[in-house]
């Protein structure tokens, strides 16, 4: 979201509703990254509840069913809504090595949409994070050179989302950092940082195209 990010805009839609008396909309966050501080900005926000990213066609179906299948609850933040075992399965032919740098419950959840749709979209999903990671790697580039840490924390955040989305686990852990330490206008050693991050994405793209392209 390049002008608001959700919580404001929650807030927003919440104001609305109380200025002209509607009714509460549920809403549910996806988000790729959900520690304490997060959690709590969701439920003062008045955000009805979470989803974490990778999630599946099953977890959005739960959630459907929970907040319009029955009378939804009221900013019961706290328990994740998704009720399914996101576990990476077993797949004997990735290596310990791999699964650090493959997040193969979120590959997996493609697969499920493929398979309920019949229509190939892997392919064309790593395609698009390619080319919006080559975007994202230089604007990370230029916020770190001009020191705006609020737009280099704005990036890392768009980037852990796309790589959660997609399972680049080695990618989202990086940027994570770096949106943690750009949210506290923490610089320290941000060069390296990106540059770690660089390289964990082109690990990614090989990796992937090993597993996963013919």
């Amino acid at each position: 979201m390049p002008l608001i990010d959700g919580y404001e805009a929650t807030l927003k839609i919440r104001q609305i509703e109380k200025n002209l008396d509607l009714e509460h909309i549920p809403i549910v966050a996806l988000t790729a990254g959900f520690d304490k501080q997060d959690r709590e900005r969701c439920k003062s926000s008045g955000m009805d509840d979470y989803l974490t990213k990778p999630f599946s066609i099953s977890d959005i179906q739960n959630s459907l069913k929970k907040y319009f299948g029955s009378a939804a609850p009221k900013n019961n933040i706290g328990t994740p809504t998704s009720e399914t075992d996101n576990s990476a399965p077993e797949e004997p032919s990735i290596s310990d090595a791999k699964r650090g740098v493959l997040n193969l419950s979120a590959i997996e959840n493609i697969r499920e949409v493929e398979r309920q749709t019949g229509k190939s979209i892997l392919p064309s999903i790593f395609d698009g994070f390619i080319s919006q990671m080559e975007e994202k790697l230089i604007e990370i580039e230029n916020n770190n050179k001009s020191g705006d840490h609020e737009s280099l924390y704005r990036t890392a955040h768009a980037i852990k989302s796309m790589s959660a989305n997609i399972g680049a686990e080695k990618v989202k852990s990086i940027s994570s950092q770096i949106e943690a330490s750009g949210r506290i206008a923490n610089m320290d050693e941000m060069s390296k940082k990106v540059t770690i991050l660089n390289a964990a994405y082109k690990e990614f793209v090989d990796e992937f195209k090993v597993e996963f392209v013919d």
